[in-house]
């Protein structure tokens, strides 16, 4: 019992004295100075500048999909009965989920056509 417990112990506490090697870093630095790019460097691509304005735009997407959602469902929850609020809250949020499938349908068929060709 002793020696399992030496073991155990000895198992938690040596793999804390080993310390790991960074190979790759200063490597990398040392070649990127040398090709011109600074550690600093913020320069972006125009494909990365149009993948942050499509990730803007569907997230304004989910939002206002969110918002319509939910005035829909006060909507119908304040509507006591009345049939005609009552339809104008199915159809708002009929609305509201087709026009999130077909954004969020030309967002995949869009990225799935990118990246194939």
């Amino acid at each position: 019992m002793k020696k399992f417990f030496l073991l155990i112990i000895s198992l938690c506490i040596l793999p804390t004295a080993v310390l790991a090697v960074n190979v790759g870093y200063g490597n990398t630095k040392g070649l990127a100075e040398k090709s011109g790019y600074l550690e600093t460097t913020s320069e972006t691509t125009f494909s990365e500048t149009l993948g942050l304005v499509i990730q803007i735009l569907l997230g304004t997407v989910g939002i206002f999909f969110l918002a319509l959602m939910i005035y829909a469902g006060i909507l119908w929850m304040t509507s006591h009965g009345e049939e005609e609020q009552v339809q104008k809250a199915q159809k708002i949020i009929r609305a509201a989920i087709i026009g999130t499938i077909v954004v969020v349908g030309s967002y995949a068929l869009t990225n799935f056509v990118i990246f194939r060709l």
